[in-house]
């Protein structure tokens, strides 16, 4: 196909494996689709920008990096349109889009949603100059904002309130005991660990339940060496459901070094049912 009809297929296609041949596609044809991502990042509609915001949290490409950075910032651009920018700016991963993000969070004009996404992209991406920008917003009146933040301090290696985020554990909405779940993978305390094998076994949402399995996991790796958490995460893999599953492939590519490389080529050229997503990320991300 033209690559013009690949990326154009990105706003036609709704969803599942066809959506992710395209991202897969793309990320292959990468040197024919750059010029073109670059600009429609610029002029595209909301929809095909937010799209490929998509796909640069797929297969982070570096040379997007001010076409992201301008779209986050651009006050009159789609909401989802710059909160897929910005999470793009957060796997890319890179610390020189900290002032620009930062920006984002401190604008008075931009939205409570956005301004979340902007914290966690300042954690993702390791920048410890915004913990003092992101503070205020630790005790904010807005329970999601106010997870966000307290577990972005948390992954920036700063202080967080333990008792709030133990609270927002139970909270009546399962989008904030979510994410609060994923802040507690941080949080020292004998009692945390229990707390998460309660939500693993026995919250009514599922997606709740993967958060405290996968904060569970996260805490067993803390202190090993690449090669250890490659060891441990391969043993979990054994037993692990598809979502969590997922995240441990991601998990061993991103921290457990060559041995964790080798071992999702391994899954990948295997007939497990993580062996096509394995492939995928081979693709979006090493290639």
């Amino acid at each position: 196909m033209p690559i013009e009809s690949v990326v154009r297929a990105l706003t036609e296609i709704q969803g599942g494996p066809e959506l992710q041949e395209v991202f897969k596609a793309l990320a292959v044809r990468k040197a024919e689709a750059l010029p073109l991502v670059r600009k429609r990042l610029l002029d595209g509609d909301w929809y095909e920008q937010h799209m490929l915001t998509k796909l640069l949290r797929y297969s982070p490409w570096p040379e997007t990096f001010n076409e992201l950075a301008n779209l986050a910032e651009t006050k009159n651009a789609h909401f989802l349109a710059r909160q897929g920018a910005l999470y793009a700016l957060g796997t890319l991963g890179n610390k020189a889009a900290g002032p620009y993000v930062v920006s984002v969070l401190v604008d008075p004009d931009t939205p409570i949603s956005v301004k979340a996404v902007a914290v966690s992209a300042l954690a993702r991406m390791g920048y410890r100059e915004a913990a003092e920008a992101i503070r205020p917003f630790a005790s904010a009146d807005d329970v999601q904002m106010k997870v966000f933040a307290n577990r972005a301090l948390l992954e920036l290696g700063e202080a967080a309130d333990k008792g709030f985020l133990i609270s927002a554990a139970a909270h009546k909405e399962y989008y904030v005991r979510e994410e609060a779940c994923g802040a507690l993978a941080l949080v020292e305390g004998n009692d945390v660990p229990q707390l998460l094998q309660t939500a693993a076994a026995s919250d009514a949402n599922e997606a709740v339940r993967l958060a405290a399995l996968e904060a569970l996991c996260r805490r067993e790796l803390q202190g090993r060496t690449p090669r250890e958490k490659c060891q441990v995460l391969k043993n979990k893999l054994e037993k692990a459901d598809r979502r969590v599953g997922i995240w441990i492939l991601q998990t061993l590519l991103h921290d457990c070094g060559p041995d964790g490389l080798a071992c999702v080529k391994t899954l990948a050229r295997g007939n497990s049912s993580l062996a096509e997503r394995a492939g995928a990320f081979l693709v979006w991300e090493v290639r």
